[in-house]
């Protein structure tokens, strides 16, 4: 039995990959740590300008910002693509990509192009909450040892 040849190479972070590891059902996984990694050296980049200003108006805003990201997702499925079921994600953004996705992944876009974008923005902002709810945990434990973990 030869050694299956690689295919891909994106990055030193992400090994390489045989085409019998892209085939497996549960290949995607092999891309979760070099997406995360992506997306937490684009957000901190854009918090050195924003600041922060997604969580301004407290927990409400944050959900009313999660929200206008789903609908902007919602709005570019419920277009439809040419060839493609109206809400299949996967084949949308191989239809609306101008470049191959896994290329994009070292530098986000922020530009609202396309499907992949919205996707990437509503999964940054899905990790700004929960990094939001660890740090006012964090936070509470700090001020108050033995109190709830949740700080005002």
């Amino acid at each position: 039995m030869s050694t299956p040849k690689p295919v891909h190479h994106f990055s030193d972070d992400v090994k390489m990959l045989t085409e019998e590891e892209l085939k497996e059902q549960t290949g995607h996984v092999h891309f979760l740590n070099h997406i995360a990694i992506a997306d937490v050296k684009y957000i901190k980049e854009q918090e050195k300008t924003y600041q922060g200003s997604w969580k301004k108006r407290g927990g409400a805003g944050a959900f009313m910002n999660l929200g206008r990201k789903w609908d902007r997702l919602e709005q570019f499925m419920a277009q439809g693509y040419d060839g493609v079921d109206k809400y299949d994600v996967f084949a949308a953004i191989q239809s609306d990509s101008d470049d191959f996705p896994l290329d994009l992944v070292d530098t986000p876009s922020s530009h609202d192009g396309t499907v992949l974008d919205q996707v990437r923005d509503l999964r940054q902002y899905l990790m700004l909450v929960e990094s939001e709810v660890m740090r006012t945990q964090a936070l509470g434990k700090l001020q108050n040892p033995s109190g709830p973990n949740i700080a005002k």
